[in-house]
């Protein structure tokens, strides 16, 4: 009888190598945020510790390189047994990283994966045999193995035709962030992932309060809020977002607690711990650069599952590389534009818009973008706010002073109705109500 074969566990210690070597070469891990890969599915131990070192980069918001990875290998006392910093350096310039081809190495080393497991799986069956107990948990391992091993590179029409209508038949509906302003969701129907939207409007007429509104609504329904700005600090945006869960002054709360009753005290505390257990995560940039934006938002998507994001305000981002202040902001709008393709998440962004429709003495539409015309294209909804004159409530009486009516115009939507909600401002509690749809 001849000898079995000696077992083996399938690998490929070249595609390993490529796929580190793209992940290190873009300090801002937009390789690694395209195609990640658990470390504990790359087979070659040093390669397990130097993937480890990336997610841990990664989670920490620190950039991605040879040099990076090396002294969090270092601290370690592991980086010698990786070969150090000499075989990360070796790691990049291995071809210039193509999307394409990151995610033909991750899924490639993925499926490996799969096969070990089911290797695994295999001979524990073949050398437990039929022990009591053990067969029929082998025989479920097995299962889940081949589960996982089930992959491909694309999918057919017909299977997402399929599978659409049988989500349809079983009246399964995709949960999405709203605003809850009710007449302007019926336009929107709620903020779909992989599209960008915009909030333009003049200097005080209210975007930032509406994106912070909008913030709120999704936290509330559960979805992670990444909020991204350059103009207020998140102290800033937080008391306003106290002030709305409180009922509390906004003016009040700003003077501190020693000017509160005891009533507006126990609103206060109440809304703080409210808003503690909210997945708001503030992303402050005080170096206006957008790629420093980018780079936390893909930070954000692997720490906290980032579902919808908001940026305040573009224009204030700036990009070192352009040669003028509209090829810049063209360029900002682009690169937001891929972003949420890449993450698959809406990105509400408030835009300034010119003074151009005050002195015309009319409304802000999509060609009033201030500095940039590509953000009109770029954009998928388009929403522009223009304060009213008009004092009166639905009911007839005078607002009180503080409260505004604001006119909410869906002026752009790639994939639904354009139209017009009249919303209430409540500039004293942060607060956003809707009339009625027109």
């Amino acid at each position: 009888m001849t000898n079995p074969k000696q077992f083996q566990l399938i690998s490929n210690l070249d595609y390993e190598r490529h796929l580190l070597g793209y992940w290190l070469c873009d300090a801002s891990g937009k390789f690694y945020v395209l195609a990640p890969l658990p470390h504990d599915q790359f087979f070659y131990l040093e390669h397990v510790h130097i993937a480890e070192a990336v997610e841990s980069l990664m989670e920490k918001g620190d950039l991605i390189s040879p040099i990076t990875v090396a002294s969090w290998l270092k601290n370690l006392a592991i980086l010698d047994g990786v070969g150090g910093l000499a075989y990360l350096e070796s790691l990049v310039g291995k071809g210039t990283p193509v999307d394409s081809d990151v995610l033909f190495y991750r899924n490639e080393l993925a499926e490996l994966a799969s096969i070990r497991i089911m290797a695994l799986a295999g001979k524990d069956v073949f050398e437990m045999g039929d022990k009591s107990g053990v067969s029929q948990i082998m025989r479920s391992l097995l299962s889940d193995s081949m589960v996982m091993h089930q992959s491909s590179d694309s999918v057919s029409a017909h299977d997402v035709v399929s599978r659409i209508l049988r989500d349809f038949g079983q009246k399964k509906h995709k949960r999405l962030a709203h605003s809850g302003l009710f007449a302007l969701d019926e336009l929107l129907y709620g903020f779909h992932p992989s599209s960008m939207y915009t909030i333009m409007a003049r200097m005080s007429v209210g975007k930032t309060s509406l994106l912070s509104w909008i913030a709120l609504q999704a936290a509330n329904a559960g979805f992670s809020f990444s909020y991204v700005t350059a103009e207020m600090s998140p102290e800033a945006l937080i008391e306003r977002m106290l002030s709305t869960l409180s009922g509390v002054d906004l003016s009040t709360i700003m003077r501190g607690v020693d000017v509160m009753t005891e009533v507006e005290l126990t609103k206060f505390y109440d809304a703080a711990q409210r808003l503690d257990a909210l997945p708001i995560y503030f992303i402050y940039v005080k170096t206006t650069q957008i790629d420093d934006a980018i780079q936390a938002l893909r930070r954000e998507k692997i720490v906290h599952h980032t579902d919808i994001a908001g940026l305040d305000y573009l224009q204030l981002f700036s990009d070192k590389r352009a040669e003028s202040h509209t090829v810049e902001l063209d360029g900002i709008s682009h690169k937001l534009k891929a972003l949420t393709l890449e993450l698959d998440i809406p990105l509400i962004a408030a835009i300034a818009a010119n003074r151009g429709s005050v002195q015309e003495k009319r409304g802000v539409g999509v060609g009033d973008v201030r500095g940039s015309d590509s953000i009109g294209y770029d954009t998928d909804v388009m929403l522009a706010l223009d304060d009213m004159d008009e004092r009166m409530d639905s009911v007839g009486n005078v607002l009180p002073e503080g409260v505004k009516k604001v006119r909410v115009k869906v002026v752009k939507n790639r994939s639904g109705k354009t139209g017009e909600v009249i919303c209430t401002f409540d500039g004293r509690y942060q607060r956003w109500s809707c009339e009625a749809q027109t």
